[in-house]
Parts: C-alpha cells; sequence; structure tokens
C-alpha cells in the first residue's frame, strides 16, 4: 500500500531527504526526476543517509566510512558494508512523494 512520505517539493534532485513513515525512517531521493526510497541508516554502522550521506549519480555514499549503494536497486558497490540497502518502491502522484512499505 503506497503512502505519502513528503511533499515533491521537499525532495531535490540529488539530494537526500530523511522522513519517517509508519515508524520507519527512510532516505528519499530524486534521480531523473524519478524518485527513491531506501532506509535511512546505513547496513555497516547505522549512520543515517539523511545525514550523512551524499548522492553521486545513482549511487548514495555513506560519508562515515565510504560505503556506496545504488539507489534503485540497494547493492552495495564500495566496502566496508557487506550487506545491500534496503530499498523501497516510491513514485511520484500529482505534488507527494509516496512510498510502499
Amino acid at each position: 500500500m503506497l503512502r505519502k512520505a513528503a511533499n515533491r517539493s521537499d525532495v531535490g534532485e540529488s539530494q537526500i531527504l530523511g522522513v519517517e513513515v509508519d515508524g520507519r525512517r527512510l532516505a528519499l531521493y530524486l534521480h531523473n526526476g524519478q524518485a527513491f526510497a531506501t532506509d535511512d541508516e546505513c547496513p555497516h554502522a547505522g549512520c543515517l543517509l539523511s545525514e550523512d550521506g551524499i548522492v553521486e549519480g545513482a549511487e548514495v555514499e555513506c560519508s562515515c566510512h565510504g560505503s556506496r549503494f545504488v539507489i534503485s536497486t540497494g547493492e552495495n558497490t564500495a566496502p566496508p558494508a557487506m550487506d545491500p540497502l534496503p530499498v523501497y518502491r516510491a513514485e511520484i502522484s500529482g505534488d507527494d512523494v509516496l512510498v510502499d512499505l
């Protein structure tokens, strides 16, 4: 079920917006006008991507220790994290960013 996570105007291209939806911390991204959502916590050490992350193209880097993830799939592309980043379906509907938990 899709739930509103943010207003479209709150999510900037190549930026990270931390939100809470149904008690879960999520990081929202816009890349080429498309919305993406992942867990906000890096699986390596629990740093918040919305506070310590940098978006570069289609990847997010956790600046705490340098782990990198593809925002559309969660694939880990650089250590020290070994696990993928959980991702959630996200879409833009009118002025809203919706996510499916």
